[in-house]
């Protein structure tokens, strides 16, 4: 798929997406809330343990409806943010009720291959689940180390093909490639980082999203000039027990979260980084 069809379909998507706009946020019960919240959670922990964070200037890339911008801010970063689409930015406005003087010259609708703001302009940027939606990697980690000042800090999610979770669909992928081959998709075009699926998005009309590889993105990450500061993964869905209701939710969330705390202390081989979620924080060397 060509990059700009990508982009008008992920803006389309977004445009359009009342989940996306806040439901999933707020509503506890959706399953996909429980790791929003602590990803998130997580993620602020480990940018708030860098010393040199306290304060400074952000700028979230791909911010939807400002789920990291409103931390941010409370977190005293003079937050800046960018989105493909115009209704995720709206929405952000409304949420938080941001100043229309503020909000004309600190978000801006824009992609993340293309950051309409300065060499070295910020601190801190936030780029959370948004590389999995780019056909190609490399001109939106060349962009935030443009902007990044030296010595900043990036703050990045994706999601982990290697994960207990995606097990299943890490296997059907492979299944699949032996039977159809869509060229948009060959491997030599994620540079073997990721490997490209297209089940995340239900009715997504072709939208592409890329799984990733932790341990090759880290090194991805250190060729591009940044420096692993911190990693974690995050999420241990236990889906077909959901699906059969043997256990009660709530001994299942704490069993999760229990998980996610020994890996991550622990650092078992492979264990460590078999969350749903991967969160780094890198800095620009």
């Amino acid at each position: 798929m060509e990059t700009s069809e990508q982009k008008e379909k992920i803006r389309q998507y977004f445009d359009g997406s009342e989940n996306w706009r806040e439901k999933l946020y707020v509503d506890n019960s959706h399953p996909f809330n429980r790791l929003l919240t602590r990803r998130k959670e997580y993620a602020f922990t480990m940018l708030n343990a860098a010393p040199e964070t306290k304060k400074g200037t952000a700028l979230d890339v791909g911010c939807g409806p400002g789920d990291y911008v409103e931390e941010s801010m409370k977190r005293g970063f003079e937050t800046f943010a960018i989105d493909i689409s115009t209704e995720m930015l709206n929405v952000c406005r409304m949420r938080l009720n941001i100043p229309d003087i503020v909000f004309q010259t600190h978000f801006k609708q824009a992609d993340i291959e293309n950051i309409p703001f300065n060499d070295q302009t910020f601190d801190v940027v936030i780029c959370v689940g948004v590389l999995g939606l780019l056909t190609t990697d490399d001109k939106a980690v060349s962009e935030i180390l443009r902007v990044l000042k030296p010595g900043g800090l990036l703050l990045l999610a994706v999601e982990n093909i290697m994960s207990l979770s995606n097990i299943d669909y890490f296997l059907r992928d492979k299944i699949c490639s032996l039977f159809k081959t869509d060229p948009s998709l060959k491997k030599d075009n994620y540079s073997g980082v990721a490997i490209p699926s297209t089940w995340w998005i239900p009715h997504n009309n072709g939208i592409h999203y890329k799984l990733y590889n932790p341990w090759k993105l880290n090194r991805l990450m250190s060729g591009k000039g940044f420096h692993l500061i911190n990693s974690m993964t995050a999420g241990f869905e236990f889906r077909i027990l959901r699906r059969m209701g043997i256990l009660p939710e709530t001994m299942l969330s704490k069993v999760e979260i229990g998980m996610e705390k020994l890996f991550r202390k622990s650092r078992l081989p492979y264990f460590s980084y078999s969350g749903q979620f991967y969160i780094g924080l890198f800095r620009k060397t």
